[in-house]
């Protein structure tokens, strides 16, 4: 698995990435929120940047050699858990569930089921801000260089199925490592309506942590959620 083998080695593979933009967009979106969650915080690098711009986060992740960067990172509570199962006492003003966490998971039942779990989580009209992403081409790769590693992506996408097939090998100090990961797609009219049976509110989609509006060929889409008072 990419998040145990590669787990050293993330925050250098993810260099380029703009999370300065993504975490304004958070901060934005969650308004007077103070206490959050972060399911599948990863090496914790949004938690960090949280906490220093005075919020109380605390991070969840499946992966234990993730959780140990991240403990060591943010200096905060990490824990070692699954979207799926997760327990906590107490509740959440927002919860934040990025980096495709939900398309990991086999099939909508279960989307379902971590949604429910999150909202039970969470305080009346709590935010919770989910990253999906809809399909590439039906075949297709690429090879990039990030911090001196080959990484070469290919894909393939089953449209009756809705799964995207991800297969992804680094070239690092002439190791090569290999890691496939299964997504499952959901469309933004799916997810919608998941979020509405899950006792959730959608405030906006996002294209890619920016004010555009998602659509069906945007690549990352950012839904904006707010637990309503309804949900028992």
């Amino acid at each position: 698995m990419e998040y145990t083998n590669m787990a050293v080695y993330y925050d250098d593979l993810f260099s380029k990435k703009d999370y300065s933009k993504e975490v304004s967009f958070i901060k934005n979106k969650i308004g007077k929120a103070k206490n959050i969650i972060d399911i599948g915080c990863g090496t914790g690098t949004h938690m960090s940047m949280l906490i220093k711009e005075g919020y109380n986060v605390i991070g969840v992740d499946l992966s234990r050699d993730m959780v140990e960067i991240a403990r060591k990172k943010t200096q905060a509570p990490v824990y070692l858990g699954n979207v799926l199962k997760f327990k906590f006492k107490m509740q959440f003003d927002a919860a934040l569930c990025l980096f495709e966490l939900l398309n990991h998971l086999k099939n909508k039942k279960q989307i379902i089921l971590a949604m429910r779990n999150i909202n039970k989580h969470l305080v009346d009209n709590g935010i919770l801000i989910v990253d999906l992403i809809q399909p590439q081409e039906s075949f297709g790769g690429k090879k990039v260089i990030v911090s001196d590693v080959e990484k070469v992506l290919t894909w393939e996408y089953d449209s009756t199925r809705q799964i995207e097939k991800m297969y992804t090998s680094y070239n690092i100090d002439e190791h090569i490592y290999k890691t496939k990961h299964v997504f499952k797609i959901v469309s933004i009219e799916e997810f919608t309506e998941i979020a509405k049976m899950t006792g959730f509110d959608v405030v906006s989609i996002h294209d890619n942590y920016s004010e555009e509006v998602a659509t069906a060929k945007t690549l990352h889409n950012e839904f904006v959620l707010r637990k309503n008072k309804s949900t028992k």
